[in-house]
Parts: structure tokens; C-alpha cells; sequence
């Protein structure tokens, strides 16, 4: 095969169906990823309080509080994502607009674990 030519329409295919099935299981990690990110930002900022050498009630309730938000946000928009992606890419299988769209997904989701292990 010559590299100018394109792939043939059913390997398209399949590689579009892996990296949909890839990029929704890895949003379920990312959605964890960003969890521990913001919990970790808000037990940060709270620890930074001077006046008191211990944590609090109030401050366990802070970064339980926002984790509790990103869980019930976070999860709808993770939700609504994988439900309007889904469709989207299913209607497009084969689409070399699809396959550029899905590897910017699975870009942008690996940037988010990893920040998580870094943080």
C-alpha cells in the first residue's frame, strides 16, 4: 500500500469503534482523576488556615462538600458526554473527522490521569 492512500473503510471502522470504546472507559477514570485533583486543591487550601494547628469539622465538611458538587456535577456532565459522543462517532464510523476528534479525546483524558498522579 502506497502512503498516500487511505486505509480501507472497515479498518477505519474498527479503529473508530475501539477509541470509542477506549475514550468512554478512560472518561470514567478521568472523572476520578479530576476528583482527587480538586479534593487535593481543597484540602491544600484549607490546611493553609494559620489561626488553627488542626483540621476542623468545617474544614473536613469544605472538601467533602466539594467533592460531593463534583460528583453530582461532574457526573451529569460526564453522563450527557458519553451519551451525545457516543451518538455522535456511531453515526460517523469511518469518518476521518471522527478518528481526529477521538484522539484529541484520548489526548485530553491522559493529560487529566496524569495531572492526578502528579498532584
Amino acid at each position: 500500500m502506497d502512503m498516500t492512500q487511505t486505509p480501507p473503510i472497515y479498518v477505519r471502522k474498527i479503529t473508530n469503534v475501539v477509541l470509542i470504546i477506549v475514550t468512554s472507559l478512560l472518561a470514567i477514570v478521568t472523572f476520578f482523576a479530576i476528583q482527587d485533583v480538586l479534593v487535593a486543591i481543597t484540602a491544600f487550601i484549607v490546611a493553609m488556615n494559620p489561626t488553627e494547628d488542626w483540621v476542623t469539622v468545617r474544614d473536613t465538611y469544605i472538601v467533602i462538600t466539594v467533592r460531593n458538587l463534583w460528583v453530582f456535577i461532574g457526573g451529569i456532565l460526564m453522563l450527557a458526554l458519553l451519551v451525545v459522543t457516543t451518538d455522535y462517532h456511531s453515526r460517523r464510523i469511518g469518518n476521518p473527522k471522527t478518528l481526529k476528534i477521538l484522539l484529541w479525546t484520548l489526548g485530553i483524558e491522559v493529560f487529566f490521569i496524569a495531572l492526578s498522579m502528579i498532584i
